[in-house]
This record gives structure tokens, C-alpha cells and sequence, in this order.
């Protein structure tokens, strides 16, 4: 696992990772061993702000196809922005990194992928109320609140869900695809075609969410599940960078086949080159075919060393 916090790490408050455990294996598909998985990300204070309020985790199981990245972006001033990231994203790690035990992985697959997709939902709203009672503790985080975004591949299926405006994209055979739905004002008026998504990028409200962990009772997370049919990138980001790299641009850096943690390097100086006014998290999950499943004509998917 990786953690990586704003400026100010905070001490977790939640226990840790329990022993190795023996796992029935005969529910997951054999076929699981054609996908290798990388994980790689970055954040950055940007050019402006004096504080990152940016916080990722991910995971990668050595043992299961299970991966997971959480981004999120927290907001509220007096370090509550990153107190409020943090304590989400590590509300929401603690529970997934729980879910493939024994039980889970005896289900049969359209379970599985059913307990998945309540686990996420579960996790979100233990963050969301989280966030509440820590910003009761405190007047000045009484602003506090955070987005998150989520990716959890499970054998071949990958599960995307969001709260705000942290994006996450799919890149596969050359076409980038937005995978997340944005819970803010500007795509309520594209979505009611009263402005275009490139007014969208310039209009003066783009930062103005409508959906927010932390700030009511229930948050209603937008879930969906996907095929994982062949190699592809997944991509998470928070809106540092969103705000001046549109799908355009990302594509053409992802398609550079560059190693993960240059093209997080090169996406982040390019947001800080156009402006940098907000921190900037880019982070990125590779998974392609072996050459045992791909047959022995089947090209590497990135070209990189070893």
C-alpha cells in the first residue's frame, strides 16, 4: 500500500492490517494470472497554495487480483481540507483492504462483484460520517469536507465510484474514456445543455460542487462496474488537474507508453506550467495481458524495460 499525504501527516486512526490469511481460491477465475497490474501516483502542492489538501492511497495484492486506488481532495481552510482528505481516504482503504477474505472469495463471481459494489458504497458512507464527527470536535473545520474518487479492480471487472469532482479515465486501444460523472454545477448545465463542456472548463462557477463528503448526513456516491476486456490505463486525478490537461491532452500522455511515474511527473508539470493554482494528484493503474494469455503474437502492451 501507498499513502500519500498532504503537507501535515496525521496519525491513523485505525488498526492494522491483520495477519496473512489462508484463501479458498477455487471462485477466482485461474484466468486471472494473464493481468499484471502497476500502480503508480503522485501529488503535488501546485504553484499557489501554501498547503496540499490532496491525499491518495493505493493497494496492490500480492497474492489476489485486487487492486485499489482512493484520491481525494479536501477543502474547508485551517488544515481541515487535509485533515478531511486524509481521514477519508484512510476511512475507505481500512474497509476495502478488509473485503477478499475467506468468505468473500467463496461467493460466486456475480456476488462478488455485488459485495464489492456495496462494500464501496459502505466505505463512503463510514467516510462521509467520519468527516462529520471530526468537524464537530472543531469550529474552525466546521467547513471542513472532501471528495474522493475510487477504483477497485477485481479479477477482470473494475469498479469506478465518486463523490465531486476527482475524475477517473480509462485509456484502452488509443481512446481515453471519463468513467466518473462530476457532482458540480457546471456539468448540471451541461447536462442540461444550457452550456457546452468546453464553456464548461472556462465558466466561473467550475469549481462549485453540488455533491461533497462531510457536508450532509447521506452523500449519494455515483458506482459503476466495468469489463476489464483487454490491457488499459486507469487514471485518477483530482481537479489540479482536470482543470488544464482535458482528455485530449491526457491521451496523448498516456500514449506515450512513458514508465507510470514519469508520466505522472510530466502531467503534473504540465498542470503547474499552465497555472498550478490548485494541488494536483495524478495517479495510475496499468494492467495488461501476459504474453502466457495474449499467445505468442501478442505485443507487449507499454513499451518499458524488463
Amino acid at each position: 500500500m501507498q499513502q500519500t499525504p498532504g503537507k501535515n501527516h496525521l496519525q491513523t486512526p485505525y488498526a492494522p492490517t491483520s495477519p496473512l490469511r489462508q484463501i479458498p481460491m477455487h471462485n477466482i477465475d485461474p484466468g486471472h494470472r494473464r493481468y499484471d497490474i502497476s500502480v503508480e501516483g503522485l501529488t503535488d502542492i501546485g504553484s499557489i497554495r501554501t498547503e496540499n489538501e490532496d491525499y491518495f492511497i493505493y493497494h496492490n495484492d500480492k497474492n489476489l487480483p485486487f487492486a485499489y486506488i482512493i484520491v481525494a481532495d479536501g477543502m474547508g481552510g485551517y488544515s481541515g481540507g487535509a485533515l478531511a482528505s486524509q481521514l477519508a481516504a484512510e476511512v475507505i482503504d481500512f474497509e476495502l483492504k478488509a473485503l477478499p477474505d475467506p468468505h468473500f472469495t467463496a461467493l460466486p463471481q456475480q456476488q462478488q462483484l455485488q459485495n464489492l459494489r456495496d462494500c464501496v458504497g459502505n466505505s463512503i458512507a463510514l467516510a462521509n460520517e467520519a468527516v462529520r464527527a471530526r468537524k464537530h470536535t472543531d469550529p474552525h473545520l466546521a467547513q471542513m469536507g472532501t471528495t474522493v474518487v475510487i477504483a477497485v479492480i477485481w479479477q477482470d471487472q473494475f469498479t469506478i465510484a465518486n463523490v465531486g469532482d476527482s475524475r477517473a479515465y480509462l485509456w484502452q486501444h488509443e481512446h481515453l474514456t471519463q468513467c466518473s460523472k462530476d457532482h458540480s454545477l457546471v456539468q448540471e448545465l451541461v447536462d442540461a445543455g444550457s452550456i457546452s463542456a468546453g464553456e464548461a472548463r472556462q465558466h466561473s462557477h467550475r469549481n462549485q460542487l453540488t455533491r461533497a463528503l462531510g457536508v450532509e448526513a447521506q452523500v449519494a456516491a455515483e458506482i459503476r462496474q466495468f469489463p476489464l476486456n483487454d490491457s488499459g490505463l486507469l487514471l485518477l486525478c483530482s481537479d489540479g488537474l482536470s482543470e488544464y490537461l482535458d482528455g485530449d491532452d491526457i491521451s496523448r500522455e498516456l500514449g506515450t507508453q512513458l514508465p507510470l511515474l514519469q508520466l505522472c511527473h510530466r502531467m503534473v508539470e504540465s498542470a503547474n506550467q499552465q497555472g498550478g493554482k490548485d494541488n494536483i494528484t495524478v495517479v495510475l493503474a496499468e494492467y495488461r495481458l501476459t504474453a502466457a494469455a495474449a499467445g505468442p503474437r501478442q505485443a507487449p502492451f507499454r513499451g518499458r524495460p524488463g
